[in-house]
């Protein structure tokens, strides 16, 4: 997050370009991964789906100069297909981060290695049993 509003406010010309768009699909899937909304796959597609479709409203010309500053800083104003390549170098960080992230947690499901002998324990199966020890804690 820090990363994000140091190129923000302190980088110019290609650096705020490139590494800002990086930065930003990565971010938003970050941001899906902390609710946690969907398997990694889905939001890894569906903000890639978001970006190309922010970047293909951008070749329409449909913000101007005239537009507000907010338009302008969400949407963009110019159409440049090397933010296509920043979106997706961004979005092969963020899916190296899940994968590492589902290592690092075990989770096999998010990995895609869940073979039909392997057993895995849902987070409900987990809840349950926390619910469990409060409760036989408790009395």
């Amino acid at each position: 997050m820090l990363s994000c509003v140091g190129i923000f406010l302190f980088a110019t010309g290609w650096v705020r370009n490139i590494f800002g768009d990086v930065l930003v699909v990565i971010f938003l899937v970050s941001s899906l991964a902390s609710i946690p909304l969907g398997r990694p796959w889905m939001r890894i597609c569906a903000v890639g789906f978001i970006s190309v479709g922010v970047e293909s409203f951008q070749s329409l010309g449909l913000v101007t100069p005239d537009t507000h500053w907010v338009a302008h800083l969400v949407i963009g104003s110019t159409y440049d297909p090397v933010d296509l390549a920043a979106y997706a170098l961004g979005l092969c960080i963020a899916a190296g981060a899940e994968r590492l992230w589902a290592v690092q947690v075990q989770r096999p499901e998010d990995l895609g290695v869940v073979g039909a002998g392997d057993t895995v324990v849902s987070s409900e199966t987990l809840k349950d049993q926390a619910r469990l020890l409060v409760h036989s804690d408790a009395g």
